[in-house]
């Protein structure tokens, strides 16, 4: 899933626990051959090629995966939209080939983005896309939904306490390890190695962090991150990071990318009407940055 997946987990039974990290393999190759978009034969290609022309037929699992999509979509107001796929393969993100968009071309690339333009058709199980070259991309929220599969696999098998991390930016925390308040470790904000990393306690809670400082190019001395604004078609650039913490893993891989794009303002006013959710908002601040945190006082 274009990450390392690092799997510490306590049983007593050593067998055992390899045929749980067995299951979790498999269960990941599954997975990423029916989200990804640089697989011909995934679902998700199948609908890129086909969505437009004509109601395609879905499994269970891909509707509600899509139907989550489509629900954070209004949630967010639009932030979180798995259309964007058009604007990464014009700045150059899929081929990395990069390159600044210019206007003209945007213009034309958000005719096709949108996912209010998907028709989703829960009973009759099918999906279709309301203007011809629309394509999906799960990037956002395909991490997050494995993870919450590893986590069934590994409740299913009786695992004690563990720590489950794609890469160090969506992470799970199952239980409390012996002697220790929960699962502790820290994220950077930054690729500059002189700034403090950030301290996190996990109890039974996902982490994500969504950030552009790890895939981004530069231009006459200006970055380019590849989270985009649906909406201007250009990476979004308020937030240096933003990292939620939520009991579902999807949920905060989701809202993570959300509020990168929602920018500090509109993170700020979802978060005072949605206490449940934890965050840190990220912004730069001179040489540094400036970290605010949120709704953490109900944990």
């Amino acid at each position: 899933m274009g990450t390392q997946l690092e799997l510490l987990l306590l049983h007593h039974d050593k067998m055992h626990l390899q045929f749980v990290v067995n299951d979790i393999k498999d269960e990941l190759i599954r997975i990423e051959s029916r989200l990804s978009r640089f697989k011909a034969a995934s679902e998700v290609s199948r609908i890129n090629r086909f969505a437009g022309e004509k109601a395609l037929l879905l499994d269970p699992e891909m509707i509600s995966i899509i139907k989550a999509a489509l629900d954070f979509h209004k949630l967010t107001g639009g932030a979180f939209d798995i259309t964007v796929a058009p604007f990464l393969e014009k700045w150059g993100f899929y081929q990395k080939q990069y390159a600044v968009a210019d206007e003209n071309a945007l213009i034309d690339l958000r005719k096709r983005v949108g996912a209010h333009l998907i028709q989703l058709d829960e009973a009759a199980r099918t999906i279709r896309f309301t203007v011809p070259g629309m394509e999906i991309d799960l990037g956002g929220m395909g991490k997050g939904y494995a993870l919450d599969r590893i986590l069934e696999i590994v409740r299913e098998n009786d695992i004690a306490s563990g720590f489950i991390s794609f890469g160090g930016s969506s992470i799970y925390g199952l239980n409390v390890p012996e002697g220790r308040p929960g699962w502790q470790f820290s994220y950077k904000v930054s690729s500059r190695p002189e700034l403090e990393p950030v301290p996190v306690v996990l109890r039974n809670q996902a982490f994500s962090l969504s950030a552009s400082y790890n895939r981004r190019f530069s231009r006459n001395g200006k970055f380019y991150g590849h989270i985009f604004d649906p909406n201007s078609g250009a990476p979004a650039e308020e937030l240096l990071a933003a990292a939620v913490l939520h009991p579902a893993a999807l949920t905060a891989e989701i809202l993570s990318t959300a509020f990168m794009v929602m920018g500090w303002e509109k993170s700020q006013l979802f978060l005072s009407q949605h206490l449940e959710i934890c965050a840190h908002l990220v912004l730069p601040y001179l040489d540094e940055y400036q970290l605010y945190e949120f709704n953490f006082e109900r944990l």
